[in-house]
Order: structure tokens, then C-alpha cells, then sequence
């Protein structure tokens, strides 16, 4: 796999991954050996960098902050990221590509949702997902009146391919309102993707990186950069 994370075992075999997450212990399906479902096979770096940093900041994740805020991530994979804010009350969509979500994310939200339900140390409300297909080549160009806008639209380890910038940012942009919050983790395979990615998404959010020294101690890689964003107020005064 070459790059595979250096979080997960590196063997093509293992078909699950497993973390302790807020006191939890998560367990993942994946199928590293799939060809079908490409990126979206395994756990990567991003998401479980994202979900330490989370439980190593649990003021800025409080269920009674996140309880109730909707969530739209793309690119959920195995579904580890959004898991964590569902962890936290949050009403999280999980998205990707159909096969990935078919063979692996519906899979894993499922199970992790009726844990989460049972589990007697979560005191607050574990609210119900919604899991769908997104193509964001698709996604992108289509117009609606009214599109849903989210509180929160996650990514995690979304930026690597240049081809797809333009098309990864017009869906961020087609379900930003004026109060979302972005979170954005992933590593940097390629530069010129990234800074392209930054660029453009610098037009239409004001980004803040989060520190190293904010990351879990024993959860960080130095090529994987997080970073939050607000949007940008438009020159005439409304909002972006």
C-alpha cells in the first residue's frame, strides 16, 4: 500500500482497526486489499490524528457544544472522524463514493451507532446518522435553489489528487452557510495539490491551523497538517 498509515498495522491481512477513543474501544472493519473502494479502503492517518486531537481537547468538543449540530463529512471511509463527533452528540451525514460507503462506511456506522447507543459511560444523546453516496465531480456542479447547509463540514485526508480541487471545494462551498465551521486534516502526498487546495479555499474560508504542540502527544505526524475555518465575510458585507 505504500504510504498506509502509520497509525494502522501496514498488513494487507487485517481486516480491522482498532482504537480506544473518550474511554471507547472502536473497532473498524477495512479491506486493505480491495481495489473497488481505492483511498476509502483502510483507516488513515488524518482521521485518527483528528480523533485524538478531539478527546486531547475535550473543552473545544463538549457534548453540550456539539449536541445537535449537524455534520457533513466527505470522504468518511471507514468512518472514524465523524464517528468521534457523533461520539459527542452531533447529527453527522457520512459521505463518499458508493462503493466505499456500500462495503465499509454504512458497515461501520451501523455497529458504532448501536455501541454508542448502549454504552453507559455516553450520558448525552447519540443521535442517528445519515450515510449517502457522494460523488463530488457530480456533487459540485449541481445547482439547487436551496441546498442543505451545515453547522460543521469535515474532511479528513481529502486533498490528494490536483484534479480533484475544484470539485472537492465547489461541494464545500454548495453546503457552507454563513455560521459553518470547517475542519480539514489530512497528510500531504502532494504539495501542489495542498497549496491549490489552500489557495482556493482560502478565497471563501478564514483558515486558522491548529498548533502541533494542541495535537495528542502521542498521535501526530509531521506531514499531516489540521486546520479550522470560518467563512469570509463578502465585501458588501453579507457573508460568503
Amino acid at each position: 500500500m505504500g504510504d498506509y498509515c502509520h497509525f494502522n498495522s501496514g498488513k494487507e491481512s487485517v481486516s480491522s482497526f482498532n482504537i480506544e477513543l473518550f474511554g471507547v474501544d472502536i473497532n473498524l472493519y477495512q479491506n486493505p486489499s480491495s481495489r473497488a473502494v481505492g483511498h476509502g479502503a483502510v483507516v488513515w492517518d488524518a482521521a485518527v490524528i483528528f480523533s485524538k486531537y478531539m478527546e486531547s481537547n475535550p473543552g473545544d468538543f463538549e457534548p453540550t457544544k456539539l449536541g445537535g449540530k449537524t455534520v457533513l463529512e466527505l470522504g468518511s471511509g471507514c468512518g472514524l472522524a465523524g464517528l468521534a463527533l457523533m461520539m459527542r452528540g452531533a447529527q453527522v451525514t457520512f459521505t463518499d463514493l458508493a462503493a466505499v460507503v456500500d462495503m465499509l462506511t454504512t458497515r461501520n456506522v451501523q455497529t458504532m451507532h448501536r455501541l454508542f447507543k448502549a454504552e453507559e459511560s455516553i450520558k448525552h444523546p447519540i443521535l442517528d446518522p445519515e450515510i449517502m453516496p457522494i460523488d463530488w465531480t457530480v456533487e459540485s456542479k449541481v445547482v439547487e435553489e436551496n441546498p442543505r447547509v451545515y453547522d460543521l463540514i469535515l474532511l479528513t485526508d481529502c486533498v490528494f489528487s490536483m484534479e480533484l480541487i475544484d470539485d472537492l471545494v465547489g461541494t464545500i462551498l454548495r453546503h457552507t452557510g454563513p455560521k459553518t465551521t470547517l475542519l480539514c486534516c489530512h497528510e500531504i502526498r502532494d504539495e501542489i495539490a495542498n497549496d491549490a487546495f489552500v489557495e482556493r479555499i482560502s478565497q471563501h474560508y478564514r483558515i486558522k491551523r491548529v498548533p502541533k504542540n494542541k495535537l495528542h502527544p502521542e498521535y501526530r505526524n509531521d506531514f499531516v497538517e489540521l486546520f479550522t475555518g470560518r467563512p469570509l465575510k463578502k465585501k458588501g458585507g453579507g457573508d460568503a
